[in-house]
């Protein structure tokens, strides 16, 4: 089975090279959505690189994700370090006969209207088998099925959030157990998206608006599971 792999980056230029080089030993078609104020250097020559000026934000990702070649997508940021056996723990625990879902390292199950305070996390390297989830990120997994959407609205704040559970929030998303992965030093320093006040407001907002309709057809489907 073959991937496809789509790296964003903004500001952390030191690592990049390292982060692509181990995607290109697990994939031939490896692209960096480059970001950065002043663009990548010194970059494996084997890797796809498209700069963006001005920055348009997360949403690149899935903008280059339509010119990939594979099945399967990979989305990925940027202090995501892969290991050597994260794709073929995806295929374990998947199956061979995995249908259209969105499968990740990290996920969140939905249990009330605040995102930063109901919501329950769950990561690869704490299961033993897939969990079913409400929405995955940080490196996730999907068919060419969902990779399509209209981007318009799709803020980098809450861009998972927007592709997985406003345009399709019926597809099942799961977290898959593996312990082949690591995050850069310094990955979650105070300058970062996920800890940025005003991205945090955005992101709650938006996830106020969605959050009972996913856990909804979570809850339904299992109902009738």
């Amino acid at each position: 089975m073959k991937f496809s792999v789509v790296v964003v980056a903004y500001r952390r230029m030191d690592t990049l090279a390292g982060i692509l080089s181990a995607w290109l030993d697990q994939s031939s078609d490896v692209w960096l959505a480059d970001c950065s104020p002043g663009g990548a250097k010194d970059l494996p020559a084997a890797v796809h690189h498209v700069r963006f000026r001005p920055d348009p934000g997360n949403v690149t990702r899935h903008v280059l994700a339509l010119l990939t070649e594979n099945e399967w997508v990979v989305k990925a940021d940027d202090d995501f370090l892969p290991g050597p056996h994260l794709l073929g723990d995806f295929m374990k625990a998947s199956g061979p006969d995995r249908g259209t879902a969105f499968w990740g390292i990290m996920g969140r199950r939905f249990e009330g209207a605040r995102y930063y305070g109901n919501t329950i996390s769950a990561r690869a390297n704490k299961i033993l088998e897939p969990a079913r989830v409400d929405f995955v990120g940080i490196c996730t997994l999907a068919p060419r099925a969902v990779l399509a959407f209209d981007p318009r609205g799709c803020l980098s704040s809450i861009e998972d959030l927007f592709h997985q559970c406003g345009v399709f929030p019926e597809v099942p998303k799961f977290v898959f157990p593996s312990t082949s992965y690591s995050h850069i030093p310094g990955a979650d320093r105070p300058g970062c998206l996920c800890k940025n006040p005003k991205a945090q407001v955005e992101r709650e907002i938006y996830y106020s608006k969605v959050w009972e309709r996913c856990r909804a057809i979570r809850l339904g489907e299992g109902a009738r599971g």
